[in-house]
């Protein structure tokens, strides 16, 4: 069985829209779950992806956050393809902040629903926009 052909995401929009919802006012203090930086990143998400300390120095850095962050966004394409679901904004924003598995069954927080759709509609006014 061959795999679906996918239409790339637009990556860099979802990170401008993630990052919108997320921290709006680049705030440097952690959020309620110690996250932090531009797209509000955990420790463990952090380092999956590098080796850097999980500081606001190199966290709120944005040259260095939003590499670790877009390595995030391509881990959760790929495990959604994996799943056999579609990578769509709206499944990749819901595991963004609720994890993989409200993404591939679509049983989720009415709060991780919301997230989700704001993700969506900012996207669609970036491509809009051009």
């Amino acid at each position: 069985m061959t795999q679906p052909a996918y239409a790339p995401l637009p990556a860099f929009d979802i990170l401008m829209a993630i990052h919108e919802v997320e921290n709006p006012r680049d705030l440097q203090t952690p959020g309620a779950h110690g996250e932090l930086g531009p797209h509000q990143l955990t420790c463990d998400t952090w380092r999956r992806y590098t080796l850097l300390p999980f500081t606001p120095q190199y966290v709120c850095d944005p040259k260095i956050e939003e590499v670790v962050a877009l390595k995030h966004l391509r881990w959760i394409e790929s495990e959604l393809k994996k799943a056999g679901v579609v990578p769509t904004v709206f499944r990749v924003a819901v595991a963004w902040n609720g994890g993989i598995e409200p993404a591939v069954t679509l049983w989720m927080e009415p709060s991780t629903a919301d997230y989700a759709k704001r993700v969506v509609n900012l996207v669609k006014l970036m491509e809009d926009s051009r």
